[in-house]
């Protein structure tokens, strides 16, 4: 193995995730204890190529890159918030989302690889939870939804949340069974298939 010994510098603190490109070999993105998440050209070692701090000072613990659309990311936090990022704009600084449902840290999140619009989240709240990017404010479901309290707070995005593990470690689709998920727990794993995955798709 050719190994170079210079390392990727930039993160100050413990890096805790990394994913390549899902479509330039030479590009990958990581993230930190820094609250940063920094995309690299592995030809250019000295700094990322795009930093972005998401500057609620709590650890950016998991990145996932859209394999359908290529310039869209996510990433989740120990605050228990995950944000959407749109690399064409993201030296902004501000995401295209930003959920707090989880009251816990993030644990794992994966784009669909089916949907393009469709994110799993795991956190150490004892839930996976699934959004669906495309989905919005629906007056029939509001007008379902007045008067319980229990669905007040409600993200139209989210359209799934999966609980009786505890601990969530790990959340992933099944690459050729659509709407498929397995997630892994402190305590046991569990693979399931929400009925109403797909519901928001054309």
């Amino acid at each position: 193995w050719a190994v170079d010994a210079a390392p990727y510098e930039g993160h100050v603190g413990s890096v805790e995730d990394v994913q390549w490109s899902p479509v330039e070999a030479g590009v990958f993105m990581s993230c930190g204890v820094d609250s940063s998440v920094r995309v690299w050209d592995v030809r250019r070692k000295g700094a990322s190529a795009i930093t972005v701090d998401e500057q609620h000072g709590a650890d950016v613990n998991v990145v996932s890159w859209s394999k359908q659309v290529n310039y869209l990311v996510v990433s989740g936090a120990d605050d228990g918030s995950f944000r959407v990022w749109d690399l064409r704009s993201i030296r902004s600084g501000e995401p295209v989302a930003l959920f707090t449902w989880h009251r816990g840290p993030i644990t794992s999140v994966e784009w669909s690889p089916h949907e393009s619009s469709t994110i799993a989240v795991a956190g150490a709240d004892d839930q996976v939870t699934l959004w669906d990017l495309a989905l919005e404010d629906d007056p029939e479901a509001d007008s379902a939804a007045r008067g319980r309290d229990d669905l007040r707070d409600l993200p139209p995005q989210l359209y799934f949340v999966h609980q009786g593990q505890r601990d969530m470690k790990e959340v992933h689709w099944h690459p050729q069974i659509p709407g498929a998920l397995a997630c892994t727990a402190a305590d046991s794993f569990h693979v399931f298939k929400p009925a109403n995955f797909g519901d928001g798709q054309k």
